[in-house]
């Protein structure tokens, strides 16, 4: 059909050509731009993962950067380090030169005053942009919220989408050797504080010793007739290394009188009968001066009711050397109506003890090796000794590495390693810790020994200084303490360059693996947005050829209106 108002086949060309248009303009967009979605409006989602792990690439890219700036750093503080460790080689060598005879020490120390210099100038000047770890400035270095470095490592975005930057962290308290405040590797090392264990409670540890004592009670009053008697025999301080002695004791009539003053031969009362005890052993010629004595004692409860708790006790003033003292009852016989023995029977014992003490563990604590532990002890009345308890001790004691004393029975076996060469015992239940005077190493008071421990504090170990207190021409330490001690820093300087090592292995490998991400970051977002060229190139060829037919077809249809024109000529 042919319009006059109406070209309909213009109208359908002009269309195609318009389609064919926008669909060539954004084919010449992805060739020219070689991107598949440039922007938000090509595909949201594709552009905003592609515009984020962009940005990401761009951190990471800075994350590489500072790898290189830590690695530099590490660099150069195992630099300083190797060398470090090579002087203190020569360092011991020179140490252990000393140590022969006859040599010029006063020479010897020149060199290792040289050495000293040598060893901080490295120190000083392992520094990369302004940051030194062998030479700090920290003002607590036990703290280490303070004694941290840290180089970045990566950038990482978790599963809630949150950025965060990865550090390495670098612990300077194994790094410096020296601090303006104390505490680098070749420094004398803090000294902790502490209870020890209990040991250091705050008060003496003391332990005193305690006299055998056999009581008789006396229920009911006892009247002797002539004729009647109640004998034993005592034996005083009988144990393993002495028979003791035994004494015939008789008490009759004469003997209650003589003692009470009275001439009914009735005992009505406990203090009664402890004075009749007193008579009766000074009559069977038992030593006054180191004599048992009575003693009598009335419940508390009623002091007017002879009946309750009411007796008397024979006690041992004075135990034999070398033994506890004891007291014991044979031979007991009575004519009393009932065979009444007032209170005593036939194998009665009782035994004193030699000094002992204890106190309660409080908690587990580890020594260093650098310090030890001070304690003072005193037995009886001999000249106090100083015990150093050193981290080698406690290892020796129970068979460890770590220094570290977890309960009360650790504690017991490291005070009986110290302490039982010179006569002190220990043992340990729960969470006590009992200290016990050996009789046999300390024979002289029996039951009248003490001792006590004292002045516990925590101090530096004989090994514990630094390398600049490395004198060899003095006689405050020996030549074998100092060679101990710079072998103790030359193994911590040698643990710290193994670190150094470890680190710049691991920084090695994260600059790697850094370099690996960026490129497979690059390659995800080539994926999501990235254009075929080859498909974008042959569609743009197609669509040129499309726009030629489309030009054409409007160019006949537009060619309509000529013919209608014709018909009015």
């Amino acid at each position: 059909m042919t319009s006059l108002h109406t070209n309909i086949a213009a109208q359908s060309a002009l269309a195609t050509l318009r389609a064919i248009g926008g669909q060539m303009s954004h084919t010449q967009q992805q060739v020219s731009s070689g991107l598949r979605v440039a922007t938000a409006e090509d595909n949201a989602a594709y552009w905003s993962v592609a515009t984020t792990m962009r940005s990401d690439n761009l951190a990471l890219s800075a994350v590489q950067d500072a790898l290189g700036l830590g690695a530099a750093k590490v660099d150069t503080a195992y630099a300083g380090m190797n060398a470090v460790s090579d002087i203190l080689s020569q360092f011991k060598a020179r140490v252990v030169a000393a140590a022969e005879e006859g040599v010029d020490r006063a020479k010897i120390q020149e060199e290792l005053e040289q050495l000293k210099q040598e060893i901080l100038t490295i120190a000083q000047g392992s520094s990369f942009s302004g940051e030194n770890w062998l030479s700090t400035n920290i003002a607590d270095m036990s703290d280490p919220r303070q004694a941290t470095a840290s180089v970045v490592s990566a950038l990482i975005r978790d599963s809630s989408d949150r950025v965060h930057v990865s550090k390495v962290p670098v612990d300077l308290r194994q790094m410096a050797l020296f601090n303006t405040t104390a505490g680098g590797l070749l420094q004398a090392e803090p000294i902790r504080t502490g209870t020890f264990g209990g040991l250091n409670g705050g008060y003496p540890i003391d332990g005193y010793g305690s006299s055998a004592r056999t009581s008789a009670y006396f229920p009911n009053p006892v009247t002797f007739s002539a004729g009647e008697q109640v004998s034993f025999d005592i034996t005083m301080d009988a144990g393993d290394t002495s028979d003791g002695k035994t004494y015939s004791v008789i008490i009759d009539e004469t003997v209650v009188n003589d003692a009470l003053g009275v001439s009914t031969g009735q005992i009505s009362v406990g203090s009664d009968l402890a004075k009749v005890f007193n008579k009766a052993l000074e009559n069977a010629l038992v030593p006054a001066h180191s004599s048992p004595t009575s003693y009598f004692r009335v419940d508390p409860l009623d002091n007017t009711s002879p009946w309750l708790d009411d007796g008397a006790a024979i006690r041992s003033d004075d135990g034999l050397p070398g033994i506890e003292s004891s007291i014991r009852i044979s031979h007991l016989t009575s004519t009393l109506p009932g065979a009444e023995t007032l209170g005593l029977y036939n194998g009665q014992f009782d035994q004193g003890e030699v000094a002992w003490g204890a106190f309660g563990f409080t908690e587990a604590f580890e020594l260093g090796d650098a310090e030890a532990i001070s304690l003072t002890l005193q037995i009886n009345t001999e000249v106090s000794t100083t015990v150093i308890i050193l981290k080698h001790d406690i290892n020796q004691a129970l068979g460890i590495r770590t220094g570290l004393v977890s309960d009360a029975e650790d504690l017991a076996k490291v005070l009986d390693y110290k302490l039982g060469d010179l006569g002190i015992t220990a043992s340990a239940n729960s969470t006590v810790v009992y200290l016990d005077l050996e009789p046999s190493a300390h024979p002289a008071l029996g039951k009248h020994s003490s001792f006590s421990v004292t002045d516990v504090q925590a101090i530096a170990a004989p090994t514990n200084f630094g390398i600049l207190d490395v004198d060899v021409t003095s006689s405050y330490r020996s030549v074998d303490v100092l060679l101990q001690g710079v072998e103790y820093m030359a193994e911590k300087v040698a643990s710290a360059a193994a670190q150094l090592g470890s680190l710049q292995s691991r920084i090695e490998m994260q600059s790697f693996f850094a370099d690996k991400l960026g490129d497979s970051i690059n390659r995800g977002i080539g994926r999501l947005v990235d254009a075929d060229m080859d498909e974008a190139s042959t569609r743009l060829k197609a669509l040129q050829t499309q726009e030629q037919l489309a030009v054409q077809s409007l160019s006949i249809a537009n060619s309509n209106s000529e013919t209608i024109m014709q018909l009015f000529r």
